[in-house]
Protein backbone atom coordinates (compact mmCIF):
# COMPACT_ATOMS: atom_id res chain seq x y z
CA UNK A 1 0.00 0.00 0.00
CA UNK A 2 1.01 3.44 -0.93
CA UNK A 3 0.45 7.27 -0.65
CA UNK A 4 -0.20 8.69 -3.79
CA UNK A 5 -1.53 12.36 -4.42
CA UNK A 6 -3.43 12.81 -7.89
CA UNK A 7 -3.61 15.65 -10.36
CA UNK A 8 -5.66 18.22 -7.35
CA UNK A 9 -2.84 17.72 -4.97
CA UNK A 10 -5.75 15.46 -3.11
CA UNK A 11 -4.06 12.40 -1.10
CA UNK A 12 -5.32 8.71 -1.93
CA UNK A 13 -3.66 5.03 -0.91
CA UNK A 14 -2.89 2.79 -3.71
CA UNK A 15 -2.73 -1.05 -2.96
CA UNK A 16 -1.05 -2.71 -6.04
CA UNK A 17 -1.21 -6.19 -6.02
CA UNK A 18 1.95 -7.49 -8.03
CA UNK A 19 1.48 -10.60 -10.95
CA UNK A 20 1.66 -14.14 -9.09
CA UNK A 21 1.23 -12.96 -5.07
CA UNK A 22 -2.14 -14.14 -4.80
CA UNK A 23 -0.55 -18.09 -5.89
CA UNK A 24 2.34 -17.15 -3.29
CA UNK A 25 -0.33 -16.03 -0.46
CA UNK A 26 -1.74 -19.63 -0.65
CA UNK A 27 1.55 -21.43 -0.74
CA UNK A 28 2.88 -19.58 2.40
CA UNK A 29 -0.93 -20.14 3.98
CA UNK A 30 -0.82 -23.99 3.19
CA UNK A 31 3.30 -24.11 4.33
CA UNK A 32 1.55 -22.70 8.16
CA UNK A 33 -1.42 -25.08 8.11
CA UNK A 34 1.21 -27.53 7.66
CA UNK A 35 3.46 -26.22 10.17
CA UNK A 36 0.84 -25.88 12.64
CA UNK A 37 0.21 -30.13 12.37
CA UNK A 38 3.94 -30.40 12.86
CA UNK A 39 4.08 -28.72 16.27
CA UNK A 40 0.79 -30.67 17.23
CA UNK A 41 2.26 -34.32 16.56
CA UNK A 42 5.75 -33.38 18.21
CA UNK A 43 3.41 -32.28 21.13
CA UNK A 44 1.98 -36.25 20.91
CA UNK A 45 5.34 -37.55 20.54
CA UNK A 46 6.22 -36.50 24.26
CA UNK A 47 2.74 -37.25 25.53
CA UNK A 48 3.71 -40.91 27.44
CA UNK A 49 0.50 -41.32 28.93
CA UNK A 50 -1.55 -40.53 25.84
CA UNK A 51 0.80 -43.02 23.94
CA UNK A 52 0.22 -45.54 26.65
CA UNK A 53 -3.17 -45.55 26.59
CA UNK A 54 -3.77 -46.05 22.95
CA UNK A 55 -1.22 -48.92 23.48
CA UNK A 56 -3.45 -50.74 25.87
CA UNK A 57 -6.63 -49.89 23.69
CA UNK A 58 -4.01 -51.66 20.79
CA UNK A 59 -3.91 -54.22 23.04
CA UNK A 60 -7.27 -55.11 23.66
CA UNK A 61 -8.22 -54.63 20.08
CA UNK A 62 -5.85 -57.16 19.20
CA UNK A 63 -6.49 -59.92 21.97
CA UNK A 64 -10.28 -58.73 23.31
CA UNK A 65 -8.35 -59.03 27.24
CA UNK A 66 -5.10 -58.82 28.61
CA UNK A 67 -2.51 -60.81 27.62
CA UNK A 68 0.57 -62.77 28.44
CA UNK A 69 1.44 -63.05 24.55
CA UNK A 70 1.07 -59.50 23.57
CA UNK A 71 2.72 -57.58 26.36
CA UNK A 72 2.62 -53.79 25.98
CA UNK A 73 5.22 -51.71 27.52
Amino acid sequence: VHRARVGDKREVVVKVQSPGVEKLMMIDIINLQIHAENEKQIGYEFDFEREANAMEKLQLTLMGEPSIFLVVP
